[in-house]
C-alpha cells in the first residue's frame, strides 16, 4: 500500500470528503485560507492539518503538494528564506 492510500485511509469520512473536494489549485488555496495560521514550532503532517484544522506555511505547503498530486498536478516545495530579522520563511507548493 502506498503512502497516499495510507493517508486517505487514516482520514475520517468528513475529512476524506473534504480532501477529495479539493479538486483545483483554487479549491486547495481557499481551504488553506479558511483555516487559522498558527506560528509555532510544531510541524504538522497533512493528516494533522486535516484533523487540527490549522497550520503554518510548511504544513500548508505539504498538504497543498499532496492535494495537487491527487488531482494529477506535480508540485514542488519552495522555501523562501527571509532577510534575517525582517520576516519569517515562507513555504509554497508550486
Amino acid at each position: 500500500m502506498d503512502q497516499f492510500t495510507m493517508f486517505l485511509l487514516q482520514l475520517d469520512d468528513r475529512n476524506r470528503a473534504l480532501f477529495e473536494s479539493l479538486a483545483t489549485p483554487l479549491h486547495i488555496q481557499q481551504y488553506l485560507d479558511s483555516i487559522p495560521y498558527v506560528g509555532e514550532e510544531r510541524d504538522r503532517t497533512p493528516l494533522a492539518v486535516m484533523q487540527d484544522r490549522q497550520c503554518h506555511c510548511l504544513d500548508g505547503g505539504l498538504l497543498a503538494a499532496l492535494a495537487l498530486k491527487r488531482i494529477g498536478l506535480g508540485a514542488r516545495i519552495i522555501d523562501l528564506v527571509q532577510e534575517p530579522g525582517l520576516d519569517d520563511d515562507h513555504v509554497l507548493a508550486v
